[in-house]
């Protein structure tokens, strides 16, 4: 997780904040942990913490940015699985 602060001039004197950003990192190690605790599905940790964190377009950015060439196929498949299916199990162990 990235919490920068935020302070004036960006914000009112006296008003300064904390900024909580997740990030597709921190995600895909808590999605690996949700995997391994057998609530969650297998799915692409990679593909899927980016697509929560900024959906089809930081799929295809983070392609483009790689030195690999862009698998469409596989950024549509794990789109479309995860608005279909979502994340978890059918059935959680109790």
């Amino acid at each position: 997780m990235f919490t920068p602060a935020v302070v004036f001039p960006t914000v009112k004197r006296g008003k300064a904040r904390v900024r909580t950003i997740v990030t597709a990192d921190h995600l895909e190690d808590d999605l690996g942990a949700a995997q391994k605790a057998g609530v969650m599905r297998q799915v692409d940790l990679a593909l899927t913490a980016r697509y929560i964190v900024g959906g089809v377009e930081k799929l295809v950015l983070t392609a483009l940015a790689g030195d690999s060439p862009v698998n469409l196929e596989a950024i549509v498949d794990a789109a479309v699985e995860l608005e279909l299916f979502g994340l978890l199990k059918e059935e959680v162990p109790q």
